[in-house]
This record gives structure tokens, sequence and C-alpha cells, in this order.
């Protein structure tokens, strides 16, 4: 046995320390939404955001969100993240198992193996989210409504995106 007083309370890992955020959508969302055949995006210029001026490299997001569903495998089930520059071409793609998502909506950690260089951080970037949700399985991404500033598209990369003025999407881009 471990005496009270040996005790110590375990380390947390944060991914994201000594990072820089845009912070998006506040942080006690007021409600959720899950698209089929499209997802949620951002657009945003990351210098309006972080100050330096200079090249940035984006690490990672933090987003408020729940997987819902059953009949598939969280971890071979994929959201797929995109990183498009202000032509809309592509920065960066990769995936993440729904498995780090679970059924209770909370800050969810999406760390890119590759974090993704930002050269013109004064011009607009898009994160554009694909859950590929059907209507057995899916994601429900949390955000703030009736925002003073918006942020929000909601989307397909190929398709394009619509704006959404009335909501912001909780996410953190951490740089």
């Amino acid at each position: 046995f471990q005496s009270l007083a040996d005790w110590k309370a375990p380390a947390v890992n944060d991914p994201f320390a000594g990072c820089r955020f845009v912070a998006l959508g506040g942080d006690n969302p007021t409600g959720k939404q899950s698209y089929g055949g499209r997802g949620p995006a951002i657009r945003f210029k990351p210098a309006d955001f972080v100050e330096g001026g200079g090249p940035l490299t984006l690490k990672g997001l933090r987003l408020f969100a729940s997987r819902y569903g059953s009949g598939y495998s969280p971890e071979e089930t994929k959201l797929k993240v995109h990183v498009l520059d202000s032509q809309g071409a592509p920065i960066a793609e990769t995936a993440f198992a729904y498995g780090k998502f679970t059924y209770r909506p909370k800050w969810v950690d999406l760390v890119f193996d590759t974090p993704v260089p930002i050269a013109k951080p004064v011009e607009a970037v898009t994160v554009a989210l694909d859950p590929e949700s059907t209507q057995n399985k899916g994601i429900y991404f949390h955000y703030e409504s009736n925002p003073t500033t918006s942020h929000s598209l909601v989307g397909k990369v190929a398709d394009g995106f619509k704006e959404l003025p009335d909501r912001e999407w909780a996410l953190r881009a951490a740089f």
C-alpha cells in the first residue's frame, strides 16, 4: 500500500504545451451538428490571431466533439482533416480514428504526425473536417450560436464550402 502522504497526482501530458492557439467557438458550446456527406471547416488568417509575423507551423487541432453510432470499428473509421491554402490548394491531409472521440462531448486533441508549415500566415487558411458520416456513424461537432464574427463553413473539399454566419465551431488550432 502507498500512504496518502506519498500520493502524487498523475502527470498530465499536453501535446500542445507551449503552443499559441487560434481559439474559435468559445469554451461552452451551445449547439451541435453532424453532417452526412460533408463536414465543418474554418477559414482564418493565422496572423490575425498569432503574433510573430513570420512563417508558422500548425501542430494540430483541439475540438469539442463526440461520436455517435454503432456497428463500426472506432479504430478503423476515420475523420479526415484537410489544410488548404488561400487558393484552396491542399497543404496537408491526415486522418484520425473515431476512437479518439467518446460518446460524451469533450475537448479532443488531434496531433498531426507531421506538423504543417504555414508559409504565409497573413493569407487565409482553411481547415476542413470530413467525418464521412452516415446514419450509423458520425461525429457531432459543437459550436457557439450567433457569434459576433464567424470563421465557420460547411462543405467538402471537392465541392466547396458555404459560410455559416450563425455559428462558430468550437475548435482550437495549435501553432
